[in-house]
């Protein structure tokens, strides 16, 4: 019976789905001299970028990237062989190199085609008005798409890029760009004949602001996501590509507006976080989700409670919620108009300011009142509306 190779290179190779094709040129290499711990490294390698190039660009993409890089690492191979070889296995092995690269040639020439060749650069990420950068600290790689005359992608290596005129950004010839500066510049791309121009534009980000919490609730329609981005001179900055994740999607998700604005949706009462990558720069906001009630008395743990409050002029409102050794927070939101909110005043509560003035969190260790009342008592005529928040901490 066989024994099965128990080395890292075999391992790998054999987690890829290359043992069998591994063993046939393992055998190979190792009967014409070269270095064994060599040739399994080198195969264990290739095989595992082959397995992401796989899932990243397709099998066809990824073999021809193999052929490629199999051909690329036999010299390498070849004087592992040859060091300390004699003149009857150097002569086998060349007859051997031979044969490799015959048969290299025949399987390009059947998987690309007669006229496979790159025809077309397409900028990746570039979606009509050029490549939107907002890193501040960290350069970035420009990629492209290579293409042959059917459509088909091609491996990407060997592309070069060199900046061709407007903002003077820093650009190697492998792609990597820094912006450090706000502006546009034209860049060209190539790949032997075929070439493609594009326009990076920089928009630098400093630092991303977004509010402590939001607060939703659940049935209405949902809402801009908070949050603004700025440069070093405190600057908004309007031309954005980044990334935003809800970590609950129970709690709330997020659309896209038919402008391409992100709007946030409450799903569920409850908390969750949303994150926001723009560039290489990030901020987080809690959410909180809420439900519609008549009143906050009888709260349970958990729950997130939203009355809806209008008052006349000289009008009060008062409730009482439950002794609890959890914290609550308790909030007046406005309704339209933030001149005329509703007043709101705790009593019986230790409690303390929250982020903004008509904010509080609040321990409730003796019988507590909470009372909601119009601003301005000599102004009957003027309504005023607003949101009555209550969140009892804890979970059901």
């Amino acid at each position: 019976m066989r024994a099965r190779s128990s080395s890292p290179a075999a391992s790998r190779l054999q987690r890829n789905g290359w043992s069998t094709h591994a063993s046939r040129v393992e055998r190979l290499l190792h009967s014409i001299g070269a270095d064994p711990a060599f040739v399994e490294a080198v195969l264990g390698d290739l095989a595992e970028e082959r397995a992401a190039r796989t899932i990243a660009d397709g099998p066809r993409a990824a073999h021809l990237w193999y052929l490629r890089e199999a051909l690329r690492s036999m010299p390498h191979l070849v004087a592992s062989a040859i060091r300390g070889a004699s003149w009857r296995r150097r002569a086998t092995l060349m007859l051997c190199l031979t044969a490799i690269v015959s048969v290299a040639a025949f399987a390009l020439t059947r998987i690309l085609g007669p006229d496979a060749a790159p025809a077309q650069l397409v900028a990746t990420g570039d979606t009509g008005d050029g490549i939107v950068v907002n890193n501040d600290r960290r350069p970035v790689r420009l990629a492209m798409r290579v293409l042959d005359s059917a459509g088909r992608v091609m491996p990407d290596t060997g592309v070069r890029y060199r900046w061709l005129s407007g903002t003077p950004i820093p650009v190697t010839p492998r792609g990597v760009a820094k912006c450090n500066r706000a502006g546009d510049a034209l860049v060209r791309a190539s790949l032997g004949t075929v070439a493609t121009q594009f326009v990076v534009r920089c928009r630098p980000v400093k630092k991303v602001r977004s509010m402590w919490t939001t607060d939703l609730i659940l049935g209405d329609p949902p809402v801009p996501v908070p949050f603004e981005a700025l440069d070093a001179q405190g600057r908004t900055v309007s031309l954005l590509r980044g990334a935003l994740s809800v970590e609950d999607s129970t709690v709330a998700t997020l659309d896209v507006a038919a402008d391409g604005t992100r709007l946030l949706r409450a799903r569920a009462p409850g908390t969750t976080m949303l994150n926001i990558r723009i560039g290489d720069r990030g901020a987080g906001t809690g959410v909180h989700v809420y439900e519609r009630a008549s009143s906050p008395e009888g709260i349970s743990k958990g729950q997130y409670l939203a009355i809806p409050v209008e008052l006349g002029g000289g009008e009060m409102r008062q409730w009482h919620i439950p002794i609890a050794p959890e914290n609550y927070y308790i909030a007046m939101r406005p309704d339209g108009d933030e001149a005329h909110v509703p007043r709101l005043a705790i009593v019986g509560a230790n409690c303390i300011t929250g982020m903004n003035p008509h904010s509080f969190l609040c321990v409730a260790q003796h019988e507590t009142s909470v009372f909601v009342y119009h601003s301005r008592e000599g102004n009957r005529s003027q309504p005023e509306r607003g949101t009555l928040m209550v969140w009892r901490w804890g979970w059901h």
